[in-house]
This record gives C-alpha cells, sequence and structure tokens, in this order.
C-alpha cells in the first residue's frame, strides 16, 4: 500500500511539473526576429509590432502598414502573412493588428485575416502552433 501511495505521489508531482495543456512544447521565435520579418512582407510598408502581457490578456499588438495601391487580396496577403509570422511566437498569444493603407486606417474584413484574433480564431486559420510563417492557402 505504501508503495501505491509513493507511486501516486510521485506521478501526480511528475504531471504538475509537466508542460501546460496550453503549452504547445516549442521554442518561441524571439520577439525581434518576429518583427523585423513582419517589416519584410512583401506589401508592408512599416509593422509597429509589440508584445504585451498586461491583466490577463497576453499578446501581440500593433500597427501595420501597408502601400498604397494594393488591391483586397494582395492586402489580406500580405496581412495574413504579418499574422502567420507571428504564430511562430510565443505561446498562446493572441493578435490585435490594427491595418492602415496609406492614411486609411482598413476597416473592412480581409481575405484569410483573422477579425478577432482571439486564439481559437487564430488555431482555426492558421492551425497550430508554432506554423511556418506562411498563411493556408484560401480555396
Amino acid at each position: 500500500m505504501r508503495l501505491v501511495l509513493v507511486l501516486l505521489t510521485l506521478c501526480l508531482a511528475s504531471a504538475c511539473s509537466s508542460r501546460s495543456a496550453g503549452d504547445p512544447g516549442y521554442d518561441p521565435v524571439p520577439d525581434s526576429t518576429l518583427f523585423a520579418r513582419a517589416d519584410q512582407v512583401d506589401g508592408v510598408v512599416d509593422a509597429r509590432l509589440s508584445y504585451s502581457s498586461t491583466l490577463g490578456d497576453k499578446g501581440y499588438r500593433g500597427e501595420v502598414t501597408v502601400r498604397a495601391g494594393l488591391d483586397r487580396e494582395q492586402l489580406g496577403r500580405a496581412v495574413a502573412t504579418v499574422y502567420a509570422i507571428l504564430r511562430q511566437g510565443r505561446a498562446d498569444a493572441t493578435i490585435g493588428l490594427q491595418v492602415v493603407q496609406g492614411t486609411t486606417i482598413v476597416t473592412d474584413e480581409l481575405p484569410g485575416v483573422p477579425t478577432a484574433g482571439t486564439l481559437a480564431e487564430l488555431d482555426e486559420l492558421f492551425g497550430p502552433q508554432p506554423g511556418d510563417g506562411t498563411p493556408p492557402p484560401r480555396s
């Protein structure tokens, strides 16, 4: 009986010290690398990004300025690529981006781009973390 209790205690201690269910078990790409990659996306003029962890919300935030003259598909592809790049970052981070084209804030939904940036929506659109920095093909 004592052996069973010892084994049970060891198993529980092991389970408690293992990775949490939300931890995808990978080493995230450093933020500085992600931000530099986002700045290099075709069609992106400037990406001002940061990571914030306040009041229970943790995620990437920022403003992405895209080149004037991009059509809706090109615009969606550029922004979706930025989201896909950020998915390679910190585990379970939400993403909230403001998109600016020229001097106009883009408020329309874009093809392949999350509308809320929640974990569930990001998982649905881009699959589980970490991804490879490429948005999935749209049908």
